[in-house]
């Protein structure tokens, strides 16, 4: 999977509205669920959700997010199923090209902004094979 799990985990807590019903929907623990929201918490700079006593619920940042995490997710969920049917290289599924591309510039937004940026222009200045199906 190529999107971060944390945004998995972020995507599952707001559809639940609970970090426990979350992690017994991923197969983890409720700690692992809390750490990955938290880490994502702290790379934003924001609380994501507002907790209460049995519930959760996003904040104005958390509803922001949801839109990208789950563009993100279905564009990494694409891009695995595309490469697991077809010869396992970009040249071979001309459709992946654009889909990559448009995952790694919203992944951009996210983290680790120079290796994306790297990815991108391999993309874009890559092999002529893949150039030619752009």
């Amino acid at each position: 999977m190529i999107a971060d799990f944390r945004l998995k985990v972020f995507l599952s807590v707001a559809r639940e509205h609970s970090f426990s019903r979350a992690a017994l929907s991923l197969g983890i623990s409720q700690p692992a669920v809390s750490q990955k929201v938290s880490s994502l918490e702290e790379e934003f700079g924001s609380p994501l959700f507002e907790r209460g006593h049995s519930s959760v619920s996003l904040t104005k940042k958390g509803r922001i997010l949801l839109p990208f995490a789950k563009r993100m997710t279905a564009l990494s969920d694409a891009a695995a199923a595309a490469l697991a049917g077809g010869e396992g290289n970009c040249e071979a599924q001309p459709d992946l090209l654009p889909l990559m591309k448009e995952f790694f510039r919203f992944a951009e937004n996210f983290e680790g902004k120079g290796y994306v940026r790297e990815v991108l222009d391999e993309i874009e200045e890559g092999p002529q094979e893949a150039a030619d199906l752009q």
